[in-house]
């Protein structure tokens, strides 16, 4: 959830608008203007913000587009032969937890374990390359990459977003003596 709030005191208004979305800002801002706009009174005819908005949106989509057909594609690392070698505990302290992966019916799913009973919580694991996943909770990506030492799983590494705070860091794999480490329908 997102919010602008504003205040224009020679009109004496203020205001806030909520959005329930993880998209550009530029939307928001129009509702702002063309509310600014109108309780101003203006005689003029009223300026299309959101034809701006949508405008200056679709001009950044596609410079995005063009310079990512520009960079080199990404190196594709093998894949990995059995992917239930994922299935396991992670831990990491807190605030973090316990993440578990589960490999159920074919499929790898990432569920934190302190929500290991609540369903919505359990969300399947889509390959990417390598060993790399991603998945996706609550409008956002995120990415996890499976650490191999020697053939063997040791840990994962989850990531979202962009920039220096990308990274959570890494979990740790639990070694359980004499326990099923995951499910294996």
């Amino acid at each position: 959830m997102t919010a602008i709030c504003y205040y224009v005191p020679e009109l004496k208004l203020a205001g806030v608008v909520l959005v329930n979305s993880e998209v550009t800002s530029l939307p928001r801002y129009a509702i702002m203007r063309r509310v600014i706009d109108l309780v101003r009174g203006a005689e003029e005819p009223l300026k299309d913000w959101s034809a701006d908005s949508w405008k200056e949106y679709t001009e950044a989509r596609d410079k995005t587009i063009a310079a990512n057909k520009k960079k080199p594609k990404p190196e594709v690392k093998p894949e990995v032969a059995d992917n239930k070698i994922f299935a396991g505990i992670y831990t990491k302290e807190a605030p973090f937890g316990d993440i578990i992966i589960t490999w159920e019916k074919g499929k790898l799913y990432h569920q934190p374990a302190k929500y290991q009973d609540v369903k919505e919580w359990k969300k399947p694991l889509k390959h990417k390359s390598g060993t790399t996943y991603t998945f996706r909770s609550d409008g956002h990506g995120f990415d996890v990459t499976f650490i191999m030492e020697d053939g063997k799983v040791t840990g994962l590494k989850q990531e979202f977003g962009e920039g220096e705070e990308k990274s959570f860091g890494g979990w740790t794999r639990k070694t359980l003596t004499g326990k099923l480490v995951g499910k294996t329908n």
